[in-house]
Order: C-alpha cells, then structure tokens, then sequence
C-alpha cells in the first residue's frame, strides 16, 4: 500500500504512515456515535511502528464496551480525533479515517457492532457483518 498521510481539522497535528493497511473496519459502536457525532466512523489499522505523528495530542481513555481499555488521541486545538490506541488491537494505531488527506482509497471491509446500528443504515446488510467485535 502507498504512504498514508493526513491530520486534525486547523493542521496542528499531522501524521503519516507506511506500509500495508492491515484492516478497515466500519464501526457503528454506540460510544464512537457519541464521539463523532455520525452513524459510523471508519477506521484504518497500522503497525504502530510504521506510524508517526508530528504536533501535540491529547489523550481521553475509557473502556469500551467489550471491557478493553481504550486511548483516544485528539488534537488539543480543534477537537479532531485522530487516532486511537485500543488493548483489542495491540500494537496497532487505528486512524480515524476521515482524517487522511486522501479519502478515495478508503473502502469499509467489514462493519462492526451492528446491533449498534442506525435502523436506516443498510450498510450491515451489504458486507461481512458482527452484531459485535468479533473474539
């Protein structure tokens, strides 16, 4: 896969990462609905060793709803989360999606948590789908 770059809404933080794109999940998860203020999020997993980011990130972590402790990284200025740091994906940075500067390559692989889903959203009929995250 090409290199993948991109950042926070007023460009405080940027980040780039190389290598091969090892998921792209489409999450609908009650918690990232509150966190996004959308239906979904997708995200793009990478080695965290091929990964880096350049500015300062804040940092709120919880559990998620599978009881796995959750780092969710967000640029201090402007709100825009960028990435996330999840025990059920270790050494993995899961990129928020909608934050690389090229969209076009994004293409959901598989959906997530669709008991959480919206009932208008189809999306869960349409591809590999788990009602939660898969063990």
């Amino acid at each position: 896969m090409p290199n993948m770059n991109g950042g926070c809404l007023c460009g405080d933080v940027r980040y780039s990462a190389s290598g091969v794109w090892d998921i792209e999940p489409h999450y609908e998860v009650e918690d990232c609905q509150r966190r996004t203020g959308s239906a979904f999020v997708e995200v793009v997993a990478v080695p965290k060793e091929a990964f880096s980011v350049q500015g300062r990130l804040q940092t709120f972590s919880h559990t998620g709803d599978s009881g796995r402790k959750l780092d969710r990284k967000f640029c201090p200025r402007c709100g825009s989360p960028v990435f996330v740091e999840a025990e059920g994906f270790p050494g993995m940075a899961l990129i928020m999606g909608g934050t690389l500067d090229d969209t076009t390559s994004l293409t959901p692989t598989m959906a997530l948590f669709c008991d959480s889903a919206q009932p208008w959203l189809a999306i869960c009929h349409e591809m590999k789908s788990f009602p939660r995250m898969p063990s």
